[in-house]
């Protein structure tokens, strides 16, 4: 029986080099289809990593062997939520629905966030981007150091963070749909009333009230 790295050396033979491309025609999830194979020992130069995993990544070999220990149920469950996020209208719901299931669910939060793949928009793919690089770098230091772990108002920033540029408009719906999935976590629901009442922008009259209270419901 031929070992699965035979069958990346005949992929090396394709027409293409990306690595991404390469995992899936193998019928492999690019996250962790390198798994076996170490970083060290590739040319790499112009290809995308972001969220994939190698041999010579002993962050990585921990989260694989996590992954190995979830059953198909949990599997399941991580993609639901994964189609539920990315179905939803806005990307400022998305982020927000995608950052409280990272806050419910942090032992898992890596694998969540390496699974999201690309965001339809732009502000939002960048967030997911900054939370994969962010979540990975932490899990890294979890194992090198001992306890790291960034607050949970430290990634409700980042996404503040990425709007910056935007509409106004866009941080005012970022403000609201933050209020609506996030409000039960006490730190952000602080960090929210912070920017509510910073906020004199006439984008926000329409959610004023709303915003006032969710943010209410639960301190």
């Amino acid at each position: 029986m031929s070992h699965w790295l035979d069958k990346v050396i005949e992929l090396l033979q394709a027409n293409t080099a990306d690595l991404r491309e390469l995992a899936r025609m193998a019928g492999g999830n690019p996250k962790i289809f390198y798994l076996g194979v170490r970083l060290s020992d590739l040319d790499v130069s112009g290809q995308n990593l972001d969220g994939m995993q190698f041999g010579d990544d002993a962050a990585s070999q921990a989260t694989e062997d996590v992954w190995l220990k979830l059953d198909r149920n949990e599997i399941a469950e991580f993609s639901s939520s994964i189609r539920f996020i990315k179905q939803t209208g806005k990307q400022e719901e998305r982020l927000a629905i995608l950052l409280k299931t990272v806050l419910s669910n942090r032992k898992f939060a890596r694998e969540i966030v390496g699974q999201y793949g690309r965001d339809k928009a732009k502000f939002a793919n960048l967030v997911v981007q900054d939370l994969r690089r962010i979540l990975k770098s932490e899990s890294k230091r979890q194992i090198k150091e001992g306890s790291f772990r960034i607050t949970d108002v430290g990634l409700a920033h980042i996404l503040f963070g990425r709007f910056r540029r935007g509409m106004q408009l866009n941080r005012i719906l970022l403000l609201y749909y933050m209020a609506k999935h996030l409000h039960q976590f006490p730190d952000i629901n602080k960090y929210l009333r912070g920017r509510f009442e910073r906020s004199f922008s006439v984008y926000l009259d329409p959610y004023r009230d709303e915003i006032k209270r969710l943010l209410r419901s639960k301190r």
